[in-house]
């Protein structure tokens, strides 16, 4: 495709990687509070560490879903009938503050935001009209408190020109001191953005730009692997979110038209510690994705203080670590091909993987307890069966310096009229469930028996309680379908319940039930000679004070991309 701004995000790439911060007010806070929060966010001390870390560029969050903002805002006070000592708007501009203490050392700032209001302000949504007729449970997963508020205009229009307002006057006030912006929630591009018409998506992004036209625009349409975009037209880069920074891969700089980019967590989840990598493995997974043209963004843990000591010396670790193998090691990009692995007695595939050095060197490549070397070549391309161990990464070592990656592994079952796909599903140690599949009559059937005693199902969020998600992309549709252990089947798609399915719970005793699950070929919606179709399926049950949850295909975010690592092939 041809994008408007080619080279716009040229400059991410360069910049290698850069940090991330959420800095968000608790969900029960006051105006004075929340002042006082932002207040004590000490801009030296963090400029200061972002330049001893050698980050490209930073990102910081204006506001979320509490609707409290980290800068003043006239239009949306405006807008939300607040002012004084009622608005959430800060009285500091930390937003303005943070770029002044970043500018001497060249270190860039981005901002974060969303696309619809604050969704745990009910009342900034209700007066910002953001409030679809259709459910939107997937931004924030309270839709059901928000639904009295819902506007009759499916695409929002008076919402998407309120807040445009909103961000035009932030632009306008930092220009070009903001490098960027990060718009988290673009789950409904389709719906909100995808017209021809404005107000659209492109009245959103130009409001982005209103102060620098060379601001850099990424819309995230959640966890995607290998991400994409939400709504290319308007964007330069991808959002890039994902939880396993080791997975989905992708050799080039450029996707969809876009730069290649990913933000991921180096805690244990986003803002909140401790790190889950070390510095040298941090440093790896940066290294095969800026040589493969893109860069990485890490989202830290801290306090408004600054980074805490043994964050900053692991950090250390990384950036040095990250600088020596950029002097010793050559760029090594890396691809590779899905490896595929029947698991009905059919043949498998294998992958394939190429490494291409930037100059001839010795390099070499271990997967599944085999190496192979370049010999003193700058390119190596290598056979990836199905993996014999359990332990299915591939590790590039060179000079001294090691890197590993996961590459995708497809699992394929070829079903029949007779005869039953069999499989158990386990994590921990602790088995969840055994299944049989089949097809029949054109329809999809599984059965089994689930190991879940006492399931609890949550109302708000089906997928997220004691459940059996079933996932399938056929080239009509896209579908995740969720059944529950009272009978019922959830359609996410529609957001509501479906009868268009088989959902049986044949029997219960102590150590769960037995079930039988159906979907017809109206659903599946096969076309005239289409013999195969992705597929993913995630059990979660009840254990303890939380739920245990596993999927048999692997694949890194099903519910949002038609990507899944399973295959349905019809024998």
């Amino acid at each position: 495709m041809t994008h408007p701004a080619t080279h716009r995000a040229d400059w991410l790439r360069e910049a290698q990687y850069g940090f991330f911060f959420h800095f968000l007010s608790p969900q029960e806070t006051t105006p004075e509070a929340w002042n006082r929060q932002v207040d004590s966010f000490d801009v030296a001390a963090f400029a200061d560490q972002m330049h001893r870390l050698r980050a490209g560029y930073v990102f910081l969050t204006v506001g979320q879903n509490s609707g409290f903002y980290c800068s003043p805002n006239a239009a949306l006070d405006r807008f939300t009938g607040r002012s004084g000592a009622t608005s959430r708007c800060s009285r500091r501009d930390l937003i303005a503050d943070f770029s002044a203490a970043l500018e001497p050392y060249g270190i860039a700032l981005l901002v974060y935001t969303t696309t619809l209001a604050p969704a745990r302000d009910h009342e900034a949504s209700r007066l910002l009209r953001s409030v679809p007729p259709w459910n939107s449970n997937w931004n924030c997963g309270n839709y059901d408190e928000l639904k009295r508020f819902a506007v009759a205009d499916p695409r929002l229009r008076d919402f998407i020109r309120m807040w445009s307002e909103i961000h035009a006057e932030w632009a306008a006030r930092w220009g070009r001191r903001i490098k960027g912006w990060w718009m988290d929630g673009c789950y409904f591009a389709d719906r909100m953005f995808d017209f021809p018409d404005e107000p659209n998506g492109m009245t959103v992004c130009n409001a982005l730009r209103s102060g620098n036209p060379d601001a850099i625009v990424a819309l995230n349409p959640g966890v995607v692997s290998p991400p994409h975009a939400a709504y290319p037209a308007g964007e330069d880069y991808t959002a890039g979110e994902t939880d396993d920074p080791l997975r989905g891969i992708h050799c080039g700089s450029r996707i969809d038209g876009l730069q290649y980019h990913i933000l991921t967590f180096a805690g244990t989840n986003w803002g909140s510690g401790p790190l889950r990598f070390s510095g040298t493995e941090m440093a790896g997974i940066t290294r095969t994705v800026s040589d493969n043209g893109g860069a990485v963004t890490w989202d830290l843990p801290f306090t408004p203080a600054g980074l805490a000591p043994e964050v900053f010396t692991e950090l250390q670790l990384f950036a040095e670590h990250y600088r020596r193998s950029r002097e010793a090691v050559p760029p090594l990009a890396v691809e590779t091909t899905e490896i595929s692995r029947n698991e009905t007695g059919g043949a498998h595939r294998n992958g394939r993987l190429i490494v291409t050095a930037g100059q001839p060197c010795e390099f070499r490549v271990s997967y599944d307890g085999d190496t192979v070397s370049s010999q003193g070549n700058a390119r190596l391309e290598a056979a990836l069966p199905p993996p014999v161990s359990g332990d299915r990464a591939v590790t590039v070592e060179c000079n001294g310096f090691t890197r590993k990656f996961i590459p995708e592994l497809l699992r394929s079952f070829t079903l029949k009229e007779s005869g039953n796909a069999s499989f158990t599903l386990v994590r921990d140690d602790v088995e969840l469930a055994r299944y049989r599949m089949r097809i029949d009559g054109g329809m999809w059937l599984l059965e089994g028996k689930i190991f879940d005693p006492a399931p609890e199902i949550r109302a708000d969020a089906p997928w997220q309680g004691s459940s059996l998600e079933l996932f399938f992309a056929t080239r009509r549709v896209h579908r995740q379908l969720v059944f529950l252990p009272d009978g019922r089947v959830f359609c996410c798609r529609s957001f509501g319940m479906t009868g268009e399915c088989r959902n049986r719970i044949i029997r219960r005793d102590s150590d769960g039930f037995g079930f039988s699950v159906a979907i017809p070929a109206a659903v599946l919606q096969l076309e005239k000679g289409e013999r195969s179709f992705r597929f993913e399926l995630v059990q979660h049950i009840r254990r303890g004070n939380g739920f245990l949850s596993a999927s048999l295909c692997d694949t890194v975010s099903p519910q949002l991309s038609p990507e899944m690592n399973g295959r349905i092939m019809l024998g």
